[in-house]
């Protein structure tokens, strides 16, 4: 049967990346809003130059060579996002020093340089699959061509400024806002200002167009994701849906992101510039960092990388004050005095960068110590019996399917209720663990207005269970971990019965209902498990997954002809899902109906070659019919897909005897 739905992968941009260089996926992510979307091309460009290169470098000979090749670039997907995200931060450190060079001198470039090179902060973003890091580059980059549009006015400038504004906002909305320096540059220039406005804004709109066109070509999707990014940004991150959140970014995120000590020169360094009548070189910066302030000092989103684009003008106006403090302090004057000043700059700028470089040095013996996680992962892998079923919470233990049942409670980030239905313990009745994270009970817990049915949650789960074992953050990464299992344990039939009656007809619970069917078909709870997915199809008719998790329920529950009906009706309607034709290939086994279960199987391999179970399938199915080459292949390819399988010495034996025996002659006419 086909697996559940896919766990919760790292991050969104990992799985949008994906189906950029899957085809069989990239019909799928047509349901996805749409957004800026340059970062992503950016990421899955990085993945077609490593495709192209394995490809020219690598053949494929082999089955094996097939299954490696099938399933490398799955593996490095991350690494490959990290190192994408790698180039753009050193880049921004780069473009940093030469705007602080070009609007404040040689030595304020430097040092902002530096600061920014040892900002836990910024290099956290350089080492995620993530835009952060390319959005920093991207927003430095076109302040440093607003300075030179500044610097001398020219169509030129003015075409790359108006580019590098719009390729900003093809990263992250938050880009365009570089539009309004822009616009106040020209406005300061009249009829030349006007030229180089009317010279930027298609430049800009070129870039953006560009960088991501779906949001232009299909605008009512990009309506909808910017009313549901709304809806975020007043979701009240800080606990307080009416409250202005200016004031907690200042208090607890900004100390944070730049350590005391930086954010103190900082401020200094900003009080310095607005006693002097800023150039034109920093009437951008001083426009961008304003408005970019208000923006997400009223949106309430509790998030430190928010920052991110304010660092590099902050990390300037912190190498100012640096330099100017050095020279007051060591009373320079001339050239005589230059090297005592400078020395006293860098040892202010050393002491900023300090708590940045303390902090990286921290997270760095706290992974050699281990995640949290990954700590809590060992521990279940040792104590808790092998094929234990887990209801898990984001950001628990990475467990991976195998003899365990797994399945992830939802999180929708955007739309904060949309799984709010799927925090009711009776769901979850028939695990024999719910382990819970600290990081999304505290979330929350500081809202419990739009959290509510979540707060209950975890009280009834700490009335009614008991706490097996919790792992604290202490030294080590990661959130504080929580094991429960229930006292009183039932198949939940009749509390499932009464909640499906109240269940949200919507396309968040129709995909909840399809997870949890899942997990309760291998949990052996197969009625539950059919109301669930009946339900399901009832809400979202239009998804083949959740007609394939049925029909496979159905199979399960020894009503293959239920499944038929069920299957074959979703291949009418979506012939190209291998789920479905998967599927579908089972319950004609189940039924012996070898001969449409083939060509099932085979046409499932042909819509995804490395569904591993398929190709187990189509090897038993050729030895049955006498054609041991072709079942030869097919089990092999199997091993190489999933050399962890329970029966690999088995098939070994199998491939061995069917290598060593001569096939049966069939009758004329034979299949």
């Amino acid at each position: 049967m086909a697996a559940a739905p896919a766990m919760p992968e790292e991050s969104r941009l990992l799985r949008r990346t994906a189906h950029l260089w899957r085809p069989a996926a990239a019909r799928a992510d047509a349901r996805f809003p749409r957004e800026p979307a340059l970062g992503i091309y950016l990421h899955a460009g990085a993945q077609a130059v490593y495709l192209a290169a394995g490809s020219a470098t690598g053949g494929v000979d082999g089955r094996a060579d097939l299954a490696a090749r099938l399933e490398k670039p799955v593996k490095d997907v991350l690494v490959l996002g990290r190192t994408v995200s790698l180039v753009f931060g050193i880049a921004a450190v780069s473009l940093l020093i030469a705007l602080g060079s070009r609007t404040l001198g040689a030595g304020a470039g430097l040092a902002a340089g530096v600061l920014l090179a040892f900002d836990p902060l910024a290099v956290s973003a350089s080492q995620r699959a993530s835009d952060d890091a390319i959005l920093l580059a991207a927003v430095i980059a076109a302040l440093l061509a607003m300075d030179a549009l500044a610097r001398a006015p020219s169509r030129r400038n003015a075409f790359a400024a108006g580019l590098l504004a719009g390729g900003a906002a093809s990263v992250r909305y938050a880009g365009a806002l570089l539009l309004v320096p822009l616009v106040a540059l020209g406005a300061r220039r009249g009829r030349s200002g006007a030229e180089s406005v009317a010279i930027a804004l298609p430049a800009a709109a070129l870039a953006f167009l560009l960088g991501s066109p779906l949001v232009l070509l299909e605008p009512g999707e990009s309506l909808l994701t910017m009313q549901m990014a709304a809806e975020r940004l007043g979701s009240g991150g800080f606990g307080a849906t009416a409250h202005v959140a200016a004031l907690e970014y200042a208090r607890r995120l900004l100390p944070r992101s730049l350590g005391l000590p930086a954010l103190a020169l900082a401020l200094a360094g900003l009080v310095m510039l607005a006693r002097v009548r800023p150039g034109r070189g920093l009437a951008p910066l001083a426009i961008f960092s304003g408005l970019y302030a208000v923006a997400i000092g009223v949106s309430r989103v509790a998030e430190t990388r928010a920052l991110l684009p304010l660092e590099p003008i902050l990390f300037v106006a912190a190498a100012t004050a640096a330099i100017a403090l050095g020279r007051k302090l060591t009373g320079a004057r001339g050239r005589a005095g230059a090297g005592p000043a400078a020395i006293a700059a860098a040892l202010l700028v050393a002491i900023a960068a300090a708590p940045g470089l303390w902090q990286i040095a921290k997270r760095g013996s706290a992974r050699a110590a281990g995640d949290t996680r990954e700590i809590a992962l060992r521990w279940i892998e040792s104590s808790l019996p092998p094929q234990a079923s887990f209801a898990l919470e984001r950001y628990g233990p990475p467990l991976e399917d195998g003899d365990r049942v797994v399945y992830w409670i939802p999180f929708q980030a955007v739309r904060a209720q949309a799984y709010n239905h799927a925090y009711h313990l009776a769901w979850y009745r028939a695990f024999d663990y719910i382990v819970v994270s600290e990081a999304m009970e505290s979330r929350y817990a500081s809202d419990p207005l739009t959290f509510g049915p979540q707060v209950r949650f975890y009280l009834d789960l700490a009335r009614q269970g008991d706490l097996v074992k919790s792992f604290e953050p202490g030294p080590a990464t990661g959130p504080a971990i929580a094991i429960y299992r229930l006292r009183e344990k039932d198949d939940a039939s009749s509390a499932i019965d009464s909640l499906l009656a109240q269940a949200p007809r919507t396309a968040e619970m129709a995909g909840f209902l399809t997870g949890l069917g899942a997990a309760y078909s291998h949990l052996g709870r197969l009625g539950a498990a059919l109301a669930m997915q009946k339900e399901a199809l009832e809400i979202a008719p239009g998804e083949p997954l959740i007609s394939a998790s049925l029909g496979a329920t159905y199979v399960q529950a020894g009503q293959p002809d239920a499944a038929l009906e069920v299957l074959k009706e979703g291949v009418r309607r979506f012939p190209a899902s291998p789920e479905l034709r998967y599927n579908l290939g089972y319950a004609y086994r189940a039924k012996r109906i070898d001969e449409r279960a083939l060509v099932e199987f085979q046409e499932a391999v042909r819509l995804r070659p490395n569904l591993a179970d398929a190709h187990l399938h189509l090897g038993e199915l050729y030895a049955g019919l006498g054609r041991y080459p072709e079942a030869v292949v097919a089990l092999e390819t199997y091993l190489a897909l999933a050399p962890g399988s329970s029966r690999a010495e088995e098939l070994r034996e199998t491939i061995a005897y069917l290598k060593s025996h001569p096939a049966p002659i069939r009758p004329a006419g034979g299949a």
